[in-house]
């Protein structure tokens, strides 16, 4: 599909990102006449469409994540009905159950009246469950299946900021002592190869000097009464054989993600669907639960040291996307589609 274009009598009333719908993150835009859903890709961009004629009821709650849903109920000419469930993903210290709210009343304002019952219906129906809750909301209590929320969680990679240049007379200065280091280097390097050529090179002597003769001094070895005979053992030298290194084994089945650091990394492994938050050292393997979804890595050094860290994502035993940094502090990003 194309981008969407609005009519002469149509104009925006409200624009929502970071929503998930179907498993995709896209953008929401309300216009006066429909609810638009655009996903922005590297070459294109497409978009579904709702008219307001086609909804038949909106439905408040939350997922078992706790993030804010609304549940459109939709038919189409042909009589066919569609359930479609918009995700408001939620941002770590960022609430999103207004911007749901938001878009709820002005769902509200703007389809017919007849519409706007049935949206009332299905919006009492679901706040009855829990006393003192507001118009649309479900009970606040997580369902059976829920998974503990110290352990998952979805969270947004984090995004790397870039250190500002450095101060150019810091720089000079740097230069400046850096190359007095290199001088200083060089000359007692050339001391110490001048020494050591000039070392055994014979003195010269002037002609009326007088060299001493030499004095040979012999010394008194007493005979021997015997003579005795030393057996020298050869000892063999024992070379014991390199140890062969650990073969690294990966598992043949299921996606896995490989993060390898020698320090300390945080960040998150997972889907767009359901990410988990690690804080770990050296190798360490994350295992997906999925086999055709978007794999998304994003992990970060927390030491300002230059050792590499390598987030490398595998498929039944084979590599398919390895990405590293040696930034100090720095960050691996990796979306890779299974």
């Amino acid at each position: 599909m194309d981008a969407p274009y609005l009519g002469s009598d149509e104009s925006i009333i409200l624009t929502l990102h970071d929503v998930i719908v179907s498993g995709e993150r896209i953008e929401v835009i309300l216009t006066s006449k429909r609810l638009l859903f655009v996903t922005s890709g590297k070459d294109q961009i497409r978009h579904d469409e709702i008219p307001f004629e086609s909804i038949r009821s909106v439905v408040a709650g939350e997922n078992a994540l706790r993030e804010p849903t609304l549940t459109l109920s939709t038919s189409a000419f042909s009589g066919e009905e569609k359930t479609t469930e918009i995700i408001f993903f939620r941002r770590p210290g960022i609430e999103k159950t207004g911007e749901r709210d938001q878009l709820l009343a002005k769902l509200k304002e703007h389809v017919s009246p007849s519409l706007v019952h049935a949206a009332q219906i299905g919006i009492s129906h679901s706040s009855n469950q829990v006393a003192g809750e507001g118009p649309g909301m479900v009970p606040r209590s997580p369902p059976a299946n829920h998974p503990p929320a110290q352990e998952w969680s979805p969270v947004l990679p984090q995004y790397r900021t870039r250190a500002p240049p450095p101060d150019p007379i810091v720089r000079l200065k740097f230069n400046a002592i850096t190359v007095i280091i290199i001088v200083i280097v060089a000359i007692v390097f050339g001391a110490i190869v001048y020494g050591q050529l000039t070392k055994g090179k014979p003195v010269e002597h002037s002609g009326n000097a007088t060299i001493p003769a030499a004095t040979t001094l012999a010394a008194t070895v007493p005979e021997a009464t015997g003579t005795q005979t030393i057996q020298q053992t050869p000892v063999s030298d024992v070379t014991s054989p390199p140890s062969s290194p650990p073969q690294l084994t990966i598992p043949k089945t299921g996606i896995w993600v490989r993060v390898l650091y020698s320090g300390t990394f945080v960040g998150s492994v997972g889907t767009s669907k359901l990410l988990r938050q690690v804080n770990a050292t050296g190798e360490q393997f994350y295992q997906i639960p999925t086999r055709d979804d978007i794999v998304d890595v994003s992990v970060q050094k927390q030491e300002g040291t230059g050792d590499e860290l390598a987030v490398e994502v595998y498929k039944d035993g084979s590599l398919v996307r390895r990405s590293t940094t040696k930034t100090p502090k720095g960050t691996v990003d990796l979306h890779v589609d299974v």
